[in-house]
Parts: C-alpha cells; sequence; structure tokens
C-alpha cells in the first residue's frame, strides 16, 4: 500500500501546468486581442462603406440619376 509521504511516479518535478497554464492565458488574450481588431476594424470598414454609399445615394438621388445599387 502507498503511504501518502510517497510522491507517485508519474508525477513531474517541476510541474509544467503553471507555464502551460501561462501559455494557454498568453494564447487566449492574445487570440481576443485579434478578434478584437479585427471584427473593429470590420465595422469601421463596414460603416464606412456604409457612409460612402448613403452619400453616392444622396448625390445621385440630387442630380435625379439612377440610384445606387446596394453592395450587401
Amino acid at each position: 500500500m502507498i503511504s501518502f509521504r510517497q510522491r507517485p511516479a508519474f508525477v513531474w518535478y517541476p510541474s509544467p501546468l503553471p507555464a502551460l497554464h501561462k501559455l494557454q492565458r498568453l494564447v487566449d488574450h492574445s487570440t481576443r486581442f485579434w478578434l478584437w481588431c479585427l471584427t473593429t476594424h470590420l465595422s469601421d470598414a463596414c460603416s464606412a462603406i456604409g457612409n460612402l454609399e448613403y452619400g453616392q445615394l444622396r448625390i445621385r438621388n440630387k442630380h435625379n440619376l439612377a440610384p445606387v445599387t446596394t453592395f450587401w
């Protein structure tokens, strides 16, 4: 019977779990950061395209021309 004072043979020392946890947190935060950048830039680009499209629509309607076909 194994006493509780003995360390089992399969436990590594030092344990790699803190380093793996730090690596996982780093990857998680960088992934969140890049996803945030991507979505922010996508929303900015979409709103810019929408503003441009709205401006073209106003200009064309002002000159009584055919309306602009939408991108979406």
